[in-house]
């Protein structure tokens, strides 16, 4: 098979584990959506 060194194989882990996390990420985004309210309507500017 292979025989990597030990900065490969922690290479390979942190590859592996940003994979994932992203993978996580992507997955809670798609069952979790922002609420997309819409803006206040009306006039932004301050009274005094």
């Amino acid at each position: 098979m292979f025989v990597l060194t030990a900065e490969e194989k922690r290479v390979v882990c942190f590859v592996m584990l940003a994979i994932l996390i992203g993978l996580g990420v992507k997955e809670y985004r798609r069952t979790h959506p922002a609420d997309r309210s819409p803006p206040p309507t009306g006039d932004i500017r301050q009274t005094r």
